[in-house]
């Protein structure tokens, strides 16, 4: 972080189950949003029906509750003012299709998404 109020913050988390050799699939993202409900971005249409679906929003909106979609919330890290929230969210697709999540925090706030699919072991 270079400026005064700016933080930088991680959730990290371990998956079995999914292929270890090409296992990402599609990518998505949503930037430069002003809301107390944020969203990841829309992927593209998958390409098997059983996969991970893993989203990231970070907003200085607060802290993030009722995840859409069929997502869940796996972890959140709330630094707090300017430096704000990560959350983590995940979800196992069993049917090709596009997909996305979003959250609802606290308070109006600048915040940007992104989610991935990855390839499951059947």
């Amino acid at each position: 972080a270079s400026g005064v109020g700016e933080a930088m913050i991680m959730v990290v988390a371990e998956y079995s189950g999914v292929v270890t050799s090409l296992p990402l699939d599609r990518v998505a993202k949503a930037e430069n949003q002003l809301t107390a409900s944020p969203l990841t971005g829309t992927t593209a249409n998958t390409r098997q029906t059983l996969e991970l679906a893993i989203g990231a929003i970070a907003t200085r909106g607060g802290i993030a509750t009722n995840p859409i979609n069929g997502f869940s919330i796996v972890d959140q890290m709330d630094q707090g003012g300017n430096a704000g929230n990560i959350v983590l969210l995940q979800r196992i697709i069993y049917s090709i299709g596009t997909y996305s999540s979003g959250v609802t925090t606290a308070s109006s706030g600048q915040s940007a998404g992104a989610i991935a699919t990855f390839y499951m072991t059947p």
